[in-house]
């Protein structure tokens, strides 16, 4: 008694693609500024716990204290740029992940120059702010970085 194989039909199904692949540029970049201000919210607290104070002023005025979730919403709000930057890229720019890349660590240096000289602030204070900045930017940078394509097949 002989078998004869059945033949399959070859499927059509895409191969699987990675899930980050699949979420909005927009909706990614919106959950890496979150974890990013946790991120740096976490890192204020336990340098506070260390004993850095983080007491700032304008030299004209008595130093004050940043708030506890201060860092939370500062991320908020500049990290609201990433959310409408990344999904620009991702559309028009002919490198979207190398764009991005560039474009957000030289923003993350323009952003450390202001930290340095502020006025009437403790070395420590001016030291763990500027820390804060890239511990911000090593969460939400490369999270998006993952997302956007190397290359713009729009712009190819």
């Amino acid at each position: 008694m002989t078998t004869t194989p059945i033949a399959r039909p070859a499927t059509t199904r895409p191969a699987a693609t990675p899930y980050l692949s699949r979420v909005p540029v927009w909706l990614v970049a919106a959950g890496a500024v979150i974890a990013g201000a946790v991120v740096t919210e976490a890192y204020a607290w336990v340098a506070r716990a260390a004993g850095v104070e983080f007491l700032i002023g304008d030299g004209s005025s008595p130093r004050e204290d940043i708030p506890g979730g201060g860092f939370v919403g500062a991320v908020a709000m500049l990290g609201a740029v990433a959310v409408v930057l990344a999904p620009a890229f991702a559309r028009w720019a002919k490198s979207p992940r190398r764009t991005w890349q560039r474009t957000t660590w030289t923003l993350v240096a323009v952003s450390l120059v202001p930290v340095a000289p502020v006025a009437d602030a403790a070395v420590s204070t001016e030291l763990a702010l500027g820390v804060g900045h890239l511990v911000a930017a090593a969460v939400i940078i490369p999270v998006v970085a993952a997302r956007l394509a190397v290359t713009n097949p729009r712009r190819a």
